[in-house]
């Protein structure tokens, strides 16, 4: 989540499905917000829900947040992610 909330461009996490039912249905939080980790027969995947900020170019965003995402894990953890998958769920405008 730290390297998510850096990368330039990026507003904030959003929810995943989870989340959002937690909170819509049962009135709790989850303490993941916007990260959910998986394993696969090729490593972890990872998918990140982010909310961008107006004007942001959300394929470069994208791209920037993966490649972060990619150089953090591999520099403090021996797990390999297989994929890191983007979720744009919204665009944050100005005040």
């Amino acid at each position: 989540a730290r390297v998510a909330l850096k990368t330039q461009g990026v507003a904030g996490l959003g929810n995943t499905l989870a989340e959002t039912i937690s909170k819509n249905i049962l009135g709790r939080t989850l303490p993941r917000n916007g990260i959910k980790l998986s394993q696969n027969e090729n490593g972890y995947a990872m998918d990140v829900f982010v909310i961008v900020e107006y004007g942001a170019n959300i394929p470069s965003v994208a791209w920037d947040l993966q490649e972060n995402i990619k150089k953090e894990t591999e520099k403090r953890s021996s797990k390999k992610l297989s994929s890191i998958n983007i979720y744009v769920q919204g665009v944050k405008f100005p005040d």
